[in-house]
């Protein structure tokens, strides 16, 4: 058996692939992340499994969608159960690399990527930087509200206290180099960056503009009412983004020049934003490319672009593979992506984003996002939607069966 190698996942939250040069934009403001690409293994068509990391992050753990079951049941009260319940349930990767023989770690700001949701399962050490702020009875970690208002209102609440939840990745740097001097080999890490989420506000070498240059734009922002006055204030918004990607860069030119080659190390970004482009902002309810097209990029390994749709969800297999020393195939024709109420077929160079009230083609061409006219192509975008919906409808009922089973059983 060849000699098992030893990996490093940095997810980035909310980055976004146009920023990089992963899928030949030429503005790029990630030089190293490029470099990495060019050397590395390169996906082109990378897709999140959602847009947002609630959706995305579930799925690209354990390479499975969570299971919406009956509204009666146990998993249909909120968010967090439904994926405690799906990480209990499924394979991990961690768990993966576990029964690998590996030892695993993590280091994560993100507080819903954190133990209280039980993301640190099959992980020996796992670092969230969260003081969970839970009842007696484990109840939600209240951080922020459900709506867009209240989670930028919590946002901006941690920017000005800076809570733990925005440390920047400087604060724990030390602490990942210190892990891997002294973790067991073979080793698998995951970093987890939320530097680049909102509210986009990096060490101050990195800002173009002061923090109290930037208050305006997210009370514009948390008013809602972006129509007004968005040619001034969204500029502000995509400037201070882009600094924190560059700042996200620094992090990847640093750890690449201390870790060197050892490592297989896949970086990748587990959604984007939008700012704007079709008529909104953040994420989490469109399905644009802004949002769903993330970069994918395996340094230290093999070499090669692929340019055929891959999932994130395919994430386990090409970790565990990669770690053997192999490198599976895992794009596809087509890949889906969607929220609790829109899903999208994901093609090479078309989509299809179906809604309750109808479905909608686009054309990918030369890196448009436009409405396509392909009756043919429309019909088949339609079934793909079609068998989703059904294969989706069956795994529910199946999940309730086991669940009155195992009460009926338990009784």
């Amino acid at each position: 058996m060849s000699e098992r190698r030893n990996v490093v996942l940095v997810t980035v939250d909310s980055l976004r692939a146009d920023r990089t040069g992963v899928a030949g934009h030429d503005e790029s403001l990630m030089p190293t992340l490029d470099g990495m690409a060019a050397d590395g293994l390169t996906f082109t068509n990378a897709i999140a499994p959602g847009p947002a990391t609630g959706r995305s992050v579930p799925a690209t753990v354990t390479g499975e969608y969570p299971v919406r079951r009956d509204a009666g049941g146990s998993n249909g009260t909120s968010w967090g159960e439904r994926v405690r319940h799906h990480l209990a349930v499924h394979d991990t990767f961690a768990e993966r690399f576990s029964r690998m023989g590996y030892h695993t770690g993590a280091f994560s700001t993100n507080p819903w990527v954190s133990e209280h949701y039980d993301f640190d399962t099959g992980f020996d050490e796992f670092e969230d930087f969260v003081e969970s702020e839970t009842d007696e009875d484990g109840g939600s970690l209240d951080l922020r509200g459900d709506s867009l208002t209240g989670r930028l209102q919590g946002h901006l609440q941690d920017w000005w206290s800076n809570s733990d939840i925005f440390l920047p990745w400087e604060a724990f740097y030390d602490d990942v180099l210190e892990w891997i001097r002294t973790a067991d080999r073979p080793y698998f890490l995951w970093v987890f960056l939320i530097d680049v989420h909102m509210p986009y506000h990096p060490p101050r070498e990195y800002r173009s503009r002061s923090s109290v240059a930037m208050i305006p734009a997210h009370l514009w922002l948390l008013s809602g009412s972006t129509q007004r006055f968005g040619s001034v204030l969204s500029p502000l918004l995509v400037e201070a983004y882009d600094d924190t990607v560059s700042y996200t860069d620094e992090f990847l030119r640093r750890f690449v020049e201390d870790v060197g080659t050892d490592p297989l190390v896949v970086v990748h970004g587990d959604h984007g934003d939008e700012f704007g482009e079709h008529g909104a902002y953040g994420h989490g309810s469109n399905l644009c490319e802004e949002v769903i097209n993330v970069p994918l990029v395996v340094a230290n390994g093999p070499t090669g672009y692929v340019e055929r749709p891959v999932s994130l969800r395919s994430m386990p297999t090409l970790l565990t593979e990669l770690a053997r020393g192999r490198t599976p195939d895992v794009s596809a024709p087509y890949v889906f992506t969607g929220n609790p109420t829109h899903l999208a077929v994901r093609g090479n160079t078309w989509k299809y984003v179906w809604r309750p009230d109808g479905g909608e083609l686009y054309s990918l061409a030369d890196g448009s996002e436009e409405p396509a006219d392909d009756d043919g192509l429309r019909t088949v975008a339609e079934r793909l939607v079609a068998d989703w919906h059904e294969a989706r409808a069956e795994k529910r009922r199946i999940h309730s069966a086991a669940e009155r089973l195992s009460q009926q059983h338990r009784l």
